[in-house]
């Protein structure tokens, strides 16, 4: 079986179920509960077989229409297998919008002719290269994958270094800006 506890945020009338890995009943009650009850599911074993020993179900939900901007939701379920305790899935979230924003990401392309890094990939340091003379200050910033910032410095160099030693290998994003109009993101790699 499987219990999901709807957020407030989602409207239930919209609720359309999509697949399910085996035959069963859903059914959502007044205080919001989606239950899933698969009949018969039997799952093997998954050192016996991966495939047959996954059981899934797909299901689509609008948010209500007056949700403001920005709006977080965040999900997770409970699985019950026979008269065993149930197992908590990984939480996930959805932040809603009207306008996807523009990310860090979009701007790489358009943001690439404004500075190098160098040497991308690196162990222990990287560079900058501006396409422009610097003359003011400026902030860079060591963002990892998950948006999360690791590490910023303050320059005023056209080709500063920067160590590295203390990050793990992994994909970064950096970002350079000053307290005017600049803005550059450039995409690096720590090995």
């Amino acid at each position: 079986m499987l219990i999901d506890t709807l957020s407030p945020h989602l409207d239930i009338e919209s609720f359309n179920l999509l697949s399910m890995s085996h035959n069963g009943e859903v059914s959502i009650d007044e205080n919001r509960v989606l239950r899933a009850k698969f009949n018969e599911i039997n799952l093997l074993w998954e050192s016996v077989n991966s495939l047959a020993s996954q059981g899934y179900m797909q299901f689509s939900i609008l948010p209500k229409q007056s949700l403001p901007e920005f709006t977080l939701v965040k999900n997770s379920a409970l699985i019950v297998f026979d008269s065993n305790p149930y197992i908590l899935t990984n939480e996930v979230f959805n932040t809603f919008v009207t306008t996807y924003p523009t990310t860090a990401l979009n701007q790489l392309q358009k943001d690439a002719s404004k500075i190098s890094i160098y040497p991308n990939p690196s162990k222990n340091y990287f560079s900058i290269s501006f396409d422009q003379t610097v003359n003011l200050e400026y902030e860079v910033t060591l963002i990892d994958i998950s948006g999360k910032i690791l590490q910023s410095w303050k320059s005023n160099e056209q080709n500063p270094t920067f160590s590295l030693e203390a990050i793990n290998a992994g994909f970064y994003l950096i970002q350079v800006t000053n307290k005017f109009d600049f803005k550059a993101i450039a995409k690096f790699i720590k090995q």
